[in-house]
């Protein structure tokens, strides 16, 4: 195989890889361009919802709020394509799901009182970690990102 013969594959390979990380990422919720440029190849853009629930790991339950006050709020309102559930601290685990599949799993939960007027749904993290796409784990340092 020539030089150039072996480049022209390399390159179709180095394709396929980035077509199935954009697939995964358009799956995730994420709008995805497939760039092809020098420094990059990929660029991708989605909003995230940050849930942190400090007592997930005990209750073995996320809080996922659809009301505060009376009002909607929370899942019931959100404009975010993908929620980030922080779960405990060191280490802290991080789940990543769609807000489409969330709403879906929290529907037919009863509404229960959460903390501070808010009206919450009890997801057990084993069901969300089933349908999470990318779980991840960090030591949390406090500071901002």
């Amino acid at each position: 195989m020539s030089t150039n013969q072996k480049w022209k594959a390399d390159l179709s390979d180095g394709h396929a890889g980035e077509l199935a990380v954009a697939t995964i990422l358009r799956a995730a919720g994420f709008v995805v361009a497939v760039m092809n440029l020098p420094g990059h190849d990929l660029d991708a853009r989605a909003s995230i919802e940050v849930k942190r629930d400090r007592q997930t790991a005990t209750t073995g339950n996320v809080a996922i709020e659809t009301m505060h006050k009376g009002r909607q709020s929370g899942i019931t309102v959100t404009t975010a394509d993908v929620w980030a559930v922080v779960i405990g601290d060191a280490p802290a685990d991080v789940l990543f799901v769609r807000t489409s599949v969330l709403r879906e799993l929290v529907a037919d939960l009863p509404d229960r009182p959460g903390g501070d007027g808010a009206t919450v749904r009890l997801l057990p993290v084993a069901t969300l970690k089933r349908r999470a796409w990318r779980f991840a784990r960090f030591n949390m340092t406090g500071g901002a990102p």
